[in-house]
């Protein structure tokens, strides 16, 4: 693996800020998904064999090739169990072989519960991102089987993000964490794995938020920008 320098980090990142636009991070950010196998595995973990958002992420991966952004986002206030399957089936994609085993176990655990949370969270005016983010965890442990930080924080973007809390709350996982770390003007945020506190998750999106505004794009921009970039560090 080469030695990346912070400049380095940080050139490769507005590099990519200025290739994207927020459109295509919406529409064609390319995210795969392996229908068969995850039928497959659904039955196996004993899941509902009639399930229409599976039948919806087939039909999203017939028409565009891949699952847009923008068709999660579609179910963020629809049933919590699809967005939360939806949400793992974007975020494992057509390599990690474990997203229906993620879905039946997150959405075996209190989902009703921990959306209602989230969502009373999300009214509380300033610092409502933290409380949301806390609001997914209990004593460090993740409310919803399987639902770490990496998902946790997607089922919190793709949930919130196009609403009216700010700053927007956006993904943190392992490739974002790895950019991060190396961007000069960043807030420090432990890794991914490490206990994070909400508050710290809550100055990443605040910083996002203004490196966004700088840049004259949209932090969904920045995320994805530092999860490129992020990829190719590890």
């Amino acid at each position: 693996m080469a030695y990346w320098t912070n400049s380095e980090v940080l050139e490769a990142v507005n590099q990519e800020i200025e290739a994207h636009t927020a459109a295509w991070v919406l529409e064609e950010q390319p995210i795969g998904w392996d229908e068969v196998r995850w039928r497959k595995s659904w039955s196996k973990y004993e899941m509902p064999a009639d399930a229409p958002i599976l039948d919806a992420l087939a039909l999203e991966l017939v028409q565009y090739g891949l699952i847009r952004r923008s068709f999660v986002f579609a179910h963020a206030h629809e049933d919590p169990t699809d967005l939360v399957t939806a949400v793992m089936a974007w975020g494992s994609g057509d390599e990690d072989n474990r997203g229906a085993w993620r879905a039946a176990e997150a959405i075996g655990g209190p989902v009703d519960d921990v959306f209602a949370d989230v969502t009373a969270a999300l009214g509380q005016g300033q610092g409502a991102i933290t409380e949301a983010f806390r609001a997914l965890f209990h004593n460090g442990q993740a409310r919803l089987p399987r639902c770490n930080v990496s998902y946790g924080t997607k089922v919190l973007h793709f949930f919130a993000y196009q609403g009216q809390v700010r700053p927007r709350p956006l993904i943190y996982d392992l490739r974002v964490a790895n950019a991060l770390a190396r961007m000069p003007s960043a807030p420090y945020v432990p890794h991914q794995g490490s206990v994070i506190r909400g508050d710290q998750y809550e100055r990443y999106c605040s910083w996002a938020e203004a490196y966004a505004e700088d840049k004259k794009t949209e932090p969904i921009v920045v995320e994805y920008a530092l999860f490129a970039v992020g990829g190719r560090l590890t």
